[in-house]
């Protein structure tokens, strides 16, 4: 008995697409309400492109299937924090000069 072969829509595309979709509107939905929340007077707009740059190096990740599971995390983890400081760095203020600085705040 002929079963009918599966596209390449039903089998791979469309539930990546549908995840993907469905985490960048919540992501996006969830950083638009703490910016607009109004917490602090600066800084909140980086929210965007910090939450952004997350979901494109999590979802490049999650693709590769070579990239062990804990060697993402980790790198997922450095490049995170690198990338939070380079984006809020520069608002923290002029009294802090250097990357450890803005990344350790004493």
């Amino acid at each position: 008995m002929h079963t009918p072969r599966r596209s390449h829509w039903s089998t791979d595309a469309g539930p990546f697409l549908i995840t993907t979709l469905l985490g960048v509107v919540m992501t996006l939905t969830v950083i638009e309400s703490i910016a607009r929340s109004n917490w602090t007077d600066v800084g909140l707009s980086a929210l965007a492109s910090v939450a952004t740059g997350g979901l494109l190096v999590g979802t490049l990740f999650g693709r590769l299937r070579w990239l062990p599971a804990m060697l993402a995390h980790v790198l997922s983890a450095l490049l995170g924090g690198a990338w939070v400081v380079a984006r809020i760095g520069p608002l923290l203020g002029a009294g802090l000069n250097t990357w450890r600085d803005q990344s350790i705040v004493r």
